[in-house]
């Protein structure tokens, strides 16, 4: 699949098939989150990949838009560890990870792979959730979560461009 189709048809599944991700596809996942852009190549993003059946639905619990956890094959919390971290990564974490969840989210459709962005950063009872569940040191912050399996849904493409939202030299 080319890049720009690949962004163009890319959809939120929340729906999946009870098989697995093959591990070379996941992992190529992971390097394409890995290779996202940084702030002054600052670099605090890591990711936490879940496989355990329970620790997903336990993940979920009790949060209604969470609930795609339960069938995903595996979900990818994307952090940002500020042990260490430069001036540009304390300020622009959520950045960095927001690019790297884009890039998980396009690789995983380009290798047919479903894929639901799930908002952890300021969300007081996820961003809990996944401190304590996937016990992240004070330093390690969680910013989103990424639910993934063999998609059960075919979604069709959303095609919004729209002359109006866009403003040549001035708003």
């Amino acid at each position: 699949m080319e890049l720009v189709d690949s962004i163009l048809t890319r959809r939120s599944i929340r729906k999946f098939k009870e098989e697995h991700i093959p591990d070379e596809q996941l992992k190529k996942i992971l390097h394409a989150g890995m290779s996202s852009p940084s702030a002054k190549g600052g670099r605090p993003v890591e990711f936490i990949v879940v496989k355990d059946k329970e620790m997903l639905k336990s993940l979920c619990e009790g949060i209604p838009f969470w609930q795609t956890l339960k069938d995903a094959d595996v979900c990818i919390s994307v952090v940002a560890n500020l042990k260490d971290a430069s001036e540009a990564s304390q300020t622009l974490y959520m950045l960095d990870c927001a690019a790297a969840t884009e890039n998980i989210l396009l690789a995983a459709h380009a290798q047919g792979i479903g894929a639901c962005w799930l908002g952890t950063y300021r969300r007081s009872v996820q961003e809990e959730r996944v401190k304590t569940l996937l016990k992240l040191p004070e330093d390690v912050l969680p910013v989103t979560t990424v639910a993934l399996g063999l998609p059960a849904e075919d979604k069709n493409s959303i095609l919004e461009y729209k002359d109006d939202k866009v403003h040549l030299e001035v708003y």
